[in-house]
């Protein structure tokens, strides 16, 4: 209404100016101060015309041959596809000498744009986008204009002819990403959108990395109360995993299981499917806390570098067709669900039913060559919904990473101690006094010893000398006062406390 208002006052300005010359020509009353008023249009007019230079349909159709005729497609993404849709966009801007790449802020959508359908002249002037930052590495972020347009004469996925004008945006108070694409014909402008959606996944920055999906939460009033949910997705990128075969102790069993049913699928992927084996394989991690369960997940991760590394959990687990549809952008992936006993129980006992029929409906729906390989951890595999667990094709296979044995905290140990001056150590002595310990019990017994055994040492860490005395002190320390039930919470499972 306010454009309508304005695009009529200057219509009166410009039948005025003439009207106003006339009527002071013919003599009539107070002619000169009627032709005097018409400075005021005048000058309206001027700046009017001024003002024109700088909007954004104009520079837009100065660019593009008959810009009024454009059909626009638009298509909306989470935030986090914003900066591989960059990427994309600055790909072909390089590649075509003749790209025009201009950064204006508007409320307007680009069909409004292109149909001149603005609020007022103000909201049609160019304008400095505001900026908003996204991380591009685990330790990195960068900044961003929330609103640009991009003016091509050719693109990879062919010709265009006389040109096509693109815009890619994040409204203001919003997650969310937009993609618009203007060009002669709507079916153009479908298939660019098409090409640059596949050539952005194709070129992911989240592409080969460990990645978590993530979700902000938000409270929903539900008929039984108030009940905490994820709503806007994000993908945030972890550290490269460090761990490898050197730092890891696995049993032998565990190990061979591994190789056979993750590392050897991925690897062999075509070949196995070539012989009628499907490439997507699910494995169920479980054991009591602290066995190492996320710890082999990071040597997975590290193993498969040409693979991308979807990590889960918490309230992520109640959006799990998102997190899968992020691994299928990513494939070839594992995906990896945390604690899968917290939202996918045994549906007699859950309240999130209807994330598991979610689950159930994702595991089912890959196809045979679908490039994912999924693993579920859980600490209490007795609460896992039957219908994920009991039943091959979605679970291959059940890993138990149970407490160590003798032989494996022998290993353990020798491994955290190996750093330090251990040779006056008994170290089957310790492995005896650790009976029916986690890994994670073990790691931190020793930084305790270490710890104890410091106290009044300043030297380097291959001189600190380890004592039999320093790691007696550092398990009486570590079960004293705690009860039984306290031993068990820091992973010490053994018998008198």
């Amino acid at each position: 209404m306010g454009a309508v208002a304005f695009n009529g006052g200057l219509l009166l300005a410009v039948l005025y100016i003439p009207a106003s010359l006339v009527y002071a020509g013919m003599g009539l009353p107070h002619g000169g101060i009627v032709a005097a008023v018409s400075a005021v249009p005048l000058l309206l007019l001027i700046k009017r015309f001024y003002r024109a230079g700088k909007f954004i349909d104009g520079k837009l159709a100065n660019a593009l041959e008959d810009f009024d005729e454009f059909r626009v497609c638009s298509k909306g993404f989470p935030g986090y596809r914003f900066v591989d849709l960059f990427n994309a966009l600055e790909a072909f801007a390089k590649d075509d000498a003749k790209a025009t790449r201009i950064e204006s802020q508007h409320s307007e959508g680009l069909q409004a744009i292109v149909a001149r359908e603005f609020a007022s002249d103000e909201t049609r002037t160019i304008m400095t986008p505001s900026r908003f930052s996204r991380p591009v590495d685990h330790d990195q972020e960068r900044f961003f204009a929330a609103d640009t347009f991009y003016i091509f004469r050719e693109l990879p996925c062919g010709e265009v002819g006389k040109g096509v004008v693109l815009r890619l945006r994040r409204p203001e108070y919003s997650a969310e990403v937009y993609l618009e694409v203007g060009a002669r014909l709507a079916s153009r402008a479908e298939t660019i959108i098409e090409f640059i959606v596949k050539y952005a996944g194709r070129n992911s920055i989240y592409r080969n990395r460990t990645i978590e999906v993530a979700f902000e939460a938000e409270l929903r009033q539900l008929p039984w109360g108030e009940v905490e949910q994820g709503t806007e997705i994000d993908v945030l990128i972890k550290p490269p995993s460090d761990v490898t075969r050197d730092n890891i102790v696995l049993d032998e069993t565990v190990s061979a299981v591994l190789e056979r049913n993750i590392i050897d699928v991925h690897r062999r992927r075509e070949a196995l499917l070539a012989l009628g084996v499907p490439s997507t394989r699910g494995v169920l991690f479980y054991g009591p806390p602290g066995t190492g369960k996320t710890y082999t997940c990071k040597y997975i991760a590290h193993r498969l570098e040409d693979a991308t590394v979807v990590v889960a959990s918490g309230h992520a687990l109640h959006r799990i067709k998102s997190v899968f549809n992020v691994a299928r952008m990513l494939q070839p992936s594992v995906v990896v669900l945390e604690d899968v006993d917290l939202v996918f129980a045994s549906r007699d006992q859950n309240m999130h039913g209807s994330s598991v029929g979610e689950l159930l409906d994702e595991l089912d729906g890959f196809a045979k060559d679908a490039a994912v390989i999924f693993i579920l951890t859980t600490n209490a595999i007795e609460r896992v919904e039957a219908a994920i667990k009991d039943r091959p094709g979605r679970i291959s296979q059940c890993i138990l990473f149970d407490l160590p044995s003798a032989t494996l905290r022998d290993q353990y140990l020798r491994k955290f101690l190996a750093p330090y001056d251990s040779g006056e150590l008994d170290v089957e002595r310790l492995v005896k006094a650790t009976d029916r310990s986690s890994q994670a019990f073990l790691k931190e017994f020793v930084f305790r010893g270490v710890q104890i055994a410091s106290e009044n040492y300043s030297g380097e860490k291959a001189g600190l000398k380890l004592e039999n005395t320093h790691f007696d002190e550092a398990l009486d320390e570590m079960k004293q006062s705690a009860g039984r039930q306290g031993a068990a919470i820091v992973g010490f499972h053994g018998g008198e406390v």
